[in-house]
């Protein structure tokens, strides 16, 4: 009877490939090995002796194990290993208002991993969360572009992912200031129609109109016209 490896992997994984060296001049390449649904691969009519398992590549979602395993074939005996991957971990954004607590829809964020070039962008969604998978490593992350009616907010939050375990992080926006006008007689306190033109500090016009046709209260409101300074 010939001898065997029985390997138990990760379960519904298709695909991992091995390289096992037999001895220093002699090294057989597994390739492609395809194991069945409950997870394992079986290596039969193998020569008795020591064997080093290494994983080459893990499947997509999970974080390679490159460790080397050394394991003793005996004759007539099948030797058993088994090697675990962890999955890849995801990271949740949480958009909120700093007041309310709600999430905050449309939210475009930037995330981008440490020393790496490329970035990417995503936007949140009704509930203000985004959910990405990523690698493990440090990541920054940047709001780039805040919903209409709120401050954009360019703080940079560095947060760590590791493997097999999810992460989270949750950032807060505040509403655009808003404006009350109130125009009253100073002797009868009654409410008079007028017009308002509004400047922010450096001169730039906000808007500028008659109101008396829409205020007869004596009231405008400028709210969320108020630009970032």
């Amino acid at each position: 009877m010939k001898n065997r490896i029985l390997a138990f992997l990760l379960a519904t994984v298709m695909l991992i490939t091995f390289a096992l060296p037999v001895s220093a001049q002699d090294i057989v390449n597994i390739t492609d090995y395809g194991e069945g649904i409950d997870g394992t691969i079986t290596l039969d009519n193998l020569d008795a002796g020591w064997y080093v398992i290494s994983e080459v590549r893990a499947p997509s979602g999970y974080v390679p194990d490159y460790t080397p395993r050394e394991i003793e074939v005996v004759p007539g005996e099948t030797a058993v290993i088994t090697i675990n991957n962890n999955r890849d971990p995801s990271l949740t954004i949480r958009k909120i208002d700093e007041q309310t607590l709600a999430g905050i829809e449309g939210v475009t964020l930037r995330i981008t991993k440490e020393g790496a070039a490329e970035y990417r962008d995503v936007v949140t969604g009704k509930d203000g969360i985004v959910i990405i998978p990523l690698s493990p490593g440090w990541y920054s992350v940047q709001e780039r572009v805040a919903k209409p009616g709120y401050l954009l907010d360019d703080t940079v939050h560095a947060i760590e992912l590791k493997e097999g375990k999810d992460s989270e992080i949750t950032i807060t926006n505040r509403k655009k200031p808003s404006l009350k006008l109130v125009k009253l007689c100073s002797v009868t306190k009654n409410p008079l129609q007028a017009s308002f033109e509004i400047k922010v500090k450096n001169g730039h016009s906000l808007c500028k109109g008659d109101y008396r046709s829409f205020h007869a209260s004596g009231r405008v409101g400028a709210g969320n016209q108020a630009k970032d300074a």
